[in-house]
């Protein structure tokens, strides 16, 4: 049974307080549970694998890149597809939340009509429904560098820095899933445009290659002299305010040893960038909280 709150009444003229608006959504914790219980069982009600089916897709993805970087691009990283497994769960994680997200509000329409509850309690479902995910990927990444003596003969307590990385990564997807799963409902085109440019990201992060090798593609001139002289010294930090990449890089060096023998320098553990990551999700978090509450309700007057 979902806990009883008393609503908050929202107008043109004034809207609830930040401390209010967390109250409230605290006060339905309960009906976020069972809405990610939902969630769970209708993605996986006709699959006979159940959730093994969907680790079927990364795992495949995975084969095939390791299969490709080894072989044809003659990339020497040794137990390369252990770099790819902890990058390509994360990476599920976000293409799956936030192109869901884009629906959330459209495919709850009769709820939304019918009951009263804050708003921005669909697109946490999301987000909630696809962390159990990622953390049930997670535990068969941990297996398969258990598997390969990865741990905890060369990464030990580093396993801990997961419960600084996935809240971060948490942050950001939601952020990014209240601002689309709003503007979804104004414009259809948004959800088509997500995921365009969710394929588009995958090959602008570091999952097809290491975060080595764009560090190493700026250690020699490239072609054009203002490129040269005014991105190239800045690009890799550039690269990294990509919270997409940030997040996959931090993933990699908490879970895995430096990359050796692959002729690039190996990149050690960054303090700093877990820093950069958490401020950028948190602005991010917030920004996409204020474009929901500016278009929520007009949103939903539209289902």
């Amino acid at each position: 049974m979902v806990t009883a709150s008393r609503p908050v009444l929202v107008t043109d003229s004034t809207r609830p307080g930040v401390l209010a608006a967390l109250r409230e959504l605290w006060g339905y914790r309960e009906l976020v549970v069972e809405l990610s219980k939902r969630s769970l069982q209708l993605r996986y009600k006709n699959s006979v694998l159940g959730i093994a089916w969907s680790l079927s897709t990364p795992l495949m993805l995975i084969f095939i890149i390791t299969l490709v970087t080894k072989r044809l691009m003659n990339q020497n990283i040794p137990n390369y597809s252990a770099y790819l497994f902890p990058v390509m769960f994360a990476w599920s994680f976000f293409s799956m939340a936030i192109p869901e997200s884009c629906g959330v509000l459209i495919d709850n329409a009769a709820l939304v009509r019918k009951v009263y509850f804050p708003r921005e309690l669909l697109p946490i479902t999301v987000v909630v429904a696809n962390l159990v995910h990622l953390l049930i990927a997670m535990t068969v990444a941990l297996a398969y560098l258990a598997l390969l003596r990865i741990l905890p003969r060369q990464v030990n307590w580093q396993v801990l820095l997961l419960f600084l990385i996935i809240p971060a990564q948490c942050a950001a997807t939601l952020g990014i899933g209240f601002i689309v799963s709003s503007l979804n409902v104004l414009f259809e085109a948004v959800r088509y445009v997500v995921i365009v440019a969710m394929q588009i990201m995958l090959y602008a992060v570091p999952i097809l290659y290491p975060i080595e090798r764009v560090v190493a593609a700026t250690q020699h001139p490239w072609s054009h002299p203002w490129l040269d002289a005014w991105l190239r010294p800045h690009f890799v930090q550039l690269y990294l305010l990509n919270p997409f990449a940030s997040i996959l890089v931090l993933y990699q060096k908490a879970l895995l040893p430096p990359i050796q023998n692959a002729g690039i320098p190996a990149l050690p553990w960054s303090w700093g960038l877990l820093g950069q990551t958490w401020l950028i999700s948190v602005v991010i978090l917030v920004a996409g909280a204020m474009v929901f509450g500016r278009f929520k309700w007009t949103a939903v007057e539209r289902l």
